[in-house]
């Protein structure tokens, strides 16, 4: 979770939410919420900061860049989250469950992955997997070569 002082940020999208051109620049750590129907996508450049999701609904978000720790707190209902041109040091999912993908580009370790339902989180087989949970038909899949 973020830790709350001075120079964190949210960018918040409610209902039905189409941007392509969205900047998560280095001015500190981001919690970016989207709930309902959406199609965003942008680039991060925030490599000493930390970047939270919080996506419900049906719809995409896709970005690339850099960040130092990317924490995918909640992805629910039928979501795809499009990290594959997004350098990190840290991914953590807290919480990714229903019909949700999610796609992992160059990362040095996942530190905690919770896959409930039908989730499908797709990584590289270089990653390293720390912490990590897998019920009901949800799966991690290794990919020899992702795009970074």
């Amino acid at each position: 979770m973020i830790q709350p002082y001075s120079n964190s940020r949210t960018m918040k999208f409610e209902g039905d939410s189409k941007s392509s051109d969205l900047l998560i620049g280095n001015f500190g750590d981001v919690e970016f919420i989207a709930n309902g129907q959406f199609d965003l996508a942008g680039m991060i450049y925030n490599p000493k900061g930390a970047v939270e999701f919080d996506i419900a609904g049906t719809g995409a978000v896709s970005f690339n860049g850099i960040c130092r720790k990317l924490t995918v707190k909640n992805a629910s209902g039928n979501c795809r989250l499009d990290f594959s041109k997004l350098n990190c040091k840290e991914v953590k999912f807290i919480s990714v469950e229903g019909g949700s993908q999610v796609i992992i580009g160059a990362t040095r370790f996942i530190s905690e992955a919770i896959l409930k339902d039908d989730a499908i989180l797709q990584c590289s087989d270089k990653t390293i997997l720390i912490n990590y949970t897998v019920s009901d038909k949800s799966q991690i899949e290794r990919m020899p070569k992702m795009a970074s």
